[in-house]
């Protein structure tokens, strides 16, 4: 997979998002609006960068993105 569909945003239930050994460039900024999420594993992909909006995933404790090309990181 190399993209993740804007309509993810939908699963707002959604707890555990698992998108490890893709081709992703890019994680949807829209990801913010999944209020549910605690863990995302999105690691052994191409992300460059993470969306600001990881930022309002108040649940959110684990965030896998080992083995990516990383060059920021967004402010707490």
């Amino acid at each position: 997979m190399q993209e993740v569909p804007e309509t993810l945003e939908s699963l707002v239930n959604l707890v555990t998002l698992k998108l490890d050994d893709n081709q992703l460039e890019k994680l949807p900024e829209n990801l913010g609006k999944m209020a549910s999420l605690e863990e995302i594993f999105c690691a052994e992909n191409f992300l460059t960068i993470i969306p600001l909006s990881i930022g309002w995933l108040r649940k959110l404790h684990t965030l896998m993105v080992d083995e990516n090309e990383l060059k920021d990181f967004p402010p707490e």
